[in-house]
């Protein structure tokens, strides 16, 4: 009876009279041709299709756009809408038409957990993705676009509730498919002939935070695993077939992670699930691969490092010293399912409770850095080939000027502010460099930007201390300068020899490093030293090797700097290929040394892969920032806190 019901409403639905049309309609899932897997489609649901088999049809179709994607209940049922059109007028470049076919297609479902995916070969547009809202139709938890990079092949995912089977119609312009989801296991049970449409209880699946790398290739398409929506119906992840036994899941794991070989292990896992369970997910996966890793090497051993950040970037210490801010990578997708990256400013209290800070997006925060008075922030952003310096308004939240775009220029390397916070100055420019300010106490906006010096300033170096403006400049017969100058209409005099410095927070040193080719003399040799601001007096810290980057601790009685073993001279000047031949060399080719003000003494302390070292106003604490190599801060982009190791002399 129920079959000849079926086949009743079949005829009702279908305006044709010859009896071989009908027949075709019940063998050819009426619109597309069904090519199955050897498997006998159930008796239950003769006229539709399960999971393994495959329906597809229509025609080559140019310029075709999935326009629109909707979804209606029809009891537990559920019908699906995809119509076309030609053209999309939503891209700006060319008219909508109207078709009287349907571009080429296949639809399938994917079992545990239940997905019907609809594979369009050959479309160009798919409008559909900003009007679709198929969540809030009951037996859907949610839908994504899925294209893989070398493709042009797009595949429009359908979470399912319940592992379902499927009949696909043409209607013209439109895809018309019909969802009927299986029995649950205690219908099943009523039901002798349909015993074996649902299998009860757990199985072992293998899981992957790796959807970035599956879509690029860097996951093989020959493996076993396909993606799927995530517990928090947000994210898209990686999921295997079903397992019997843990084992099985695991050694699974581990053949693929052997044969993909740019992978983190960190992001796969084996687990149990029940039927039809999501993969779970927490943003904490995003950042398990920044536990455990290597990140310096003390005494010939590699250490991991305690992880103070495992989604970001230490910036600077909060003026009230009450918590930390830094730089987070935000991965977004767009309407066309690309995924793009852009870094927004968080803060973390000493509780670890974390928040963004404003709502702006940056494509890369290069540093930041509070105003004395704690009233004001600057921040210097890297966008492709210039960079851009930002003064927010801490208290209001809001930008109170583009530095860049009232004189500064779009390269600025250095700024600094005065020590009440009121004037901040930079070494910028368009096509030469000078030294710049910005006045925030002149009430006329206008008039608050003006050139300190216009002869012009070397990038890299530049400080305030008692009212003085420091900077360099080189030249082919004075070589590296540091000269000092009054901000408002003083003029430049020198002050002393060296091509980069850094001041110290109390004002008393000058830490300063000269390299010998900046020095005239012959034979001359690399030399960093501390300069007294208040006596003049000089002392050599090292002239053993050139020093490549240097920071001074917090209490002003440490300078700490960095070697660069396996380039010989190698220091801040460094040409490319010397650095990259250390990197390649040895994972960790940069030495830690501190100086001791009071004992006038070196100490080599350990390696690090890279200088991102800084010194935390929060007792003393020593971070750094990592990024991995391979995937360019995709997989870790972390802070670790490696005060634990004592760096004293």
């Amino acid at each position: 009876m129920w079959y000849t019901g079926i086949m009743l409403m079949i005829i009702k639905k279908v305006c044709f009279a010859t009896l071989i049309f009908l027949v075709c309609l019940c063998l050819c899932a009426c619109g597309g041709q069904k090519e199955t897997n050897g498997t006998a489609a159930e008796t239950l649901y003769p006229d539709f299709t399960r999971a393994g088999e495959r329906v597809g049809g229509g025609v080559p179709v140019e310029a075709a756009n999935a326009k629109s994607l909707t979804a209606s209940a029809q009891g537990e049922d559920i019908e699906l809408t995809l119509s076309f059109v030609g053209g999309s007028r939503l891209s700006g470049s060319t008219e909508e038409k109207k078709l009287l076919v349907v571009p080429n297609y296949e639809v399938y479902m994917l079992p545990a957990p239940a997905r019907l995916v609809i594979e369009l070969p050959a479309v160009s547009y798919w409008d559909y993705t900003r009007t679709a809202e198929l969540s809030d139709t009951a037996g859907i938890q949610g839908t994504f676009l899925h294209m893989l990079a070398d493709g042009e092949t797009i595949s429009i995912f359908v979470q399912l509730e319940r592992e379902s089977m499927f009949r696909v119609e043409e209607a013209e312009d439109s895809l018309l498919i019909h969802i009927k989801p299986l029995p649950q296991q205690s219908d099943a049970q009523q039901e002798d002939d349909i015993e074996d449409l649902v299998e009860a209880g757990t199985h072992f699946f293998v899981v992957a935070d790796a959807y970035r790398d599956y879509c690029s290739g860097v996951i093989s398409r020959e493996m076993d695993m396909q993606p799927t929506l995530a517990s928090d119906l947000t994210h898209v992840m990686l999921i295997s077939a079903p397992f019997d036994t843990p084992a099985e899941a695991e050694r699974y794991k581990e053949n693929t992670l052997a044969l993909t070989a740019n992978t983190l292990p960190a992001q796969w896992s084996a687990m149990a699930l029940s039927q039809g369970a999501l993969p779970p997910y927490s943003e904490e996966m995003d950042y398990q691969a920044a536990y455990g890793h290597m990140v310096y090497r003390l005494n010939a051993e590699e250490q991991s490092g305690e992880v103070f950040l495992p989604d970001g970037l230490y910036l600077c210490t909060l003026p009230e010293k009450n918590g930390v801010l830094y730089s987070r990578r935000v991965t977004t997708n767009d309407v066309t399912g690309d995924v793009y990256n852009y870094e927004m400013l968080y803060t973390m209290d000493l509780q670890g409770n974390k928040k963004p800070l404003f709502p702006y997006e940056f494509e890369t925060i290069e540093t930041a850095r509070y105003a004395p008075d704690g009233r004001k922030l600057a921040v210097l952003e890297r966008a492709a080939e210039s960079t851009h310096l930002y003064v927010f308004d801490v208290e209001a939240k809001e930008m109170l000027v583009d530095l860049s775009a009232v004189g500064f220029g779009d390269m600025i390397s250095a700024y600094t502010w005065d020590a009440l916070g009121t004037t901040i100055y930079a070494v910028g420019g368009t096509s030469a460099m000078q030294v710049h300010q910005y006045d925030f106490n002149v009430p006329d906006e206008a008039k608050r930007y003006s050139v300190v010096d216009k002869t012009g300033a070397d990038e890299g170096s530049i400080g305030y201390c008692d009212g003085n403006l420091y900077f360099v400049q080189s030249d082919l017969n004075a070589g590296a300068v540091i000269y000092r100058i009054k901000p408002d209409g003083g003029v430049r005099k020198p002050f002393a020899k060296g091509d980069s410095f850094v001041l110290s927070a109390d004002g008393s040193y000058m830490a300063i490093n000269a390299s010998s080719k900046e020095m005239e003399s012959a034979g001359a040799k690399d030399v960093f030293s501390i300069l007294s601001m208040k006596t003049g007096e000089s002392r050599v810290v090292t002239d053993a090797f050139a020093v490549y980057s240097y920071f001074w601790s917090r209490d002003c009685t440490k300078l700490y700097y960095f070697e660069n073993r396996l380039s010989g001279d190698a220091g801040e000047g460094a040409n490319e290929e010397d650095t990259e031949a250390a990197e390649t060399a040895d994972p960790f080719p940069y030495t830690l040394w501190v100086y001791d003000l009071t004992t006038q003494q070196n100490a080599a302390l350990m390696d690090f892969p890279m200088t991102s070292v800084s010194m935390s106003g929060l007792s003393e604490r020593f971070y750094l920032c990592y990024m991995d190599e391979a995937t360019m801060g995709s997989a870790i982009r972390a802070t670790y806190d490696i005060s634990a190791v004592q760096l004293t002399s």
